[in-house]
């Protein structure tokens, strides 16, 4: 919680690992919406599925990671957590908007 007892919400690309997390300072929003395995990953290069993302080319190095991350403060709640831009663009079965996936986050008691 910062000053005057108002909520924190911090989000974004972290570059966090898996072992990586801010402990009971902060809550990690995906965690508290039940760590859901299809959301996990924001960064997903691995061919595994007929889409699947080649925004740096088809020899990028194919690997699966959280880096982007929606953390609040421990009194926040997380009631919905999904992934966006997740799928190609167009008509492309392997062009995607960005190299990472998007987070869309519903938090409440962020007063």
């Amino acid at each position: 919680i910062g000053r005057d007892n108002k909520p924190i919400i911090i989000a974004g690309d972290t570059n966090m690992r898996d072992e990586e997390d801010f402990g009971d300072t902060m809550k990690d929003a995906w965690k508290l919406n039940g760590q859901n395995i299809s959301t996990k990953y924001t960064w997903d290069t691995i061919d595994h599925h007929p889409n699947f993302n080649q925004y740096y080319g088809a020899s990028t190095r194919q690997y699966q990671r959280r880096y982007d991350r929606v953390y609040i403060s421990p009194n926040a709640k997380c009631t919905q957590f999904d992934l966006i831009a997740n799928t190609p663009i167009g008509n492309s079965t392997t062009h995607f908007l960005s190299d990472h996936f998007g987070i869309v986050a519903t938090l409440e008691d962020i007063v």
